[in-house]
């Protein structure tokens, strides 16, 4: 598994390309973090479930959230306002799948917010 990760400060965007990401779904349940990317002057970083579930469901879904990696001593007074968009590019079949924009207030109590949910594609 590559975890590769690439921060752009003045064009203010984050890739982060994952070699191999039906290795992911054959790992099981679990987390997958990106490296922390600092955008504006804030760390942030992703963290990607491809078999997570919600609760009360049996249904798998394909789970990406935003956190702001500060910790609550470092700026506990700290709130980031943040519009991003999320894009997956799938280069099995060379085309995007979703592309969702959202603002979201973050605070050092609430560092992190979930992008999508969505349900796996069959590869």
């Amino acid at each position: 598994l590559s975890n590769q990760g690439q921060s752009q400060e003045l064009n203010r965007f984050f890739t982060w390309r994952i070699d191999s990401f039906s290795s992911l779904l054959d790992k099981g349940e679990g987390w997958t973090n990106s490296s922390v990317f600092q955008i504006r002057g804030l760390n942030w970083y992703l963290m990607l479930n491809p078999r997570d579930r919600k609760s009360g469901d049996k249904n798998e879904y394909v789970s990406l959230k935003l956190v702001l990696a500060q910790t609550v001593s470092e700026r506990s007074h700290l709130i980031a306002e943040a519009t991003f968009k999320f894009l997956i590019y799938d280069q099995s079949y060379g085309k995007h799948h979703e592309e969702h924009q959202v603002s979201h207030n973050f605070q050092a109590a609430s560092r992190l917010w979930d992008l999508m949910h969505d349900p796996p594609r069959d590869a």
